[in-house]
């Protein structure tokens, strides 16, 4: 599976979901949350 998304609060949700075994994220530095006052940078 994968998985497009920036936004931190989403891709929390599909894991809760879909309870994979391994998760990988690229590209860490440009995940967001829109409950922090900060641009990804």
């Amino acid at each position: 599976m994968f998985l497009g998304e920036t936004d931190i609060d989403i891709i929390e949700s599909e894991i809760e979901k879909k309870k994979p075994k391994l998760v990988i994220v690229d590209s860490i530095q440009t995940i967001y949350s829109d409950k922090i006052d900060s641009l990804p940078r």
